[in-house]
């Protein structure tokens, strides 16, 4: 195992490239070693309400009526 010192040494030894590709993989170690925060679950009901509508849901029969005529349009576009 290499103490502080001796690393510290080779460090003063890189090229500039290698210094960096260093200080890079200095970063993504303090990255993957930070704590994260967790957010709790929640079921997706708990959800139900919290964003506004911005117009009425037409219904599911309304939905594939407006998705198909999507899809016909564009197989047509594409003749």
């Amino acid at each position: 195992m290499k103490t502080k010192e001796s690393i510290k040494q080779e460090i003063d030894n890189l090229s500039e490239e290698q210094f960096q590709l260093v200080a890079d993989f200095i970063e993504f170690i303090k990255f993957r070693t930070q704590k994260i925060d967790t957010i709790p679950q929640k079921r997706l009901s708990e959800f139900y309400g919290v964003l506004k509508a911005t117009k009425p849901y037409p219904g599911k029969e309304e939905i594939r009526t407006i998705v198909g005529e999507s899809l016909a349009q564009g197989i047509i576009n594409e003749q």
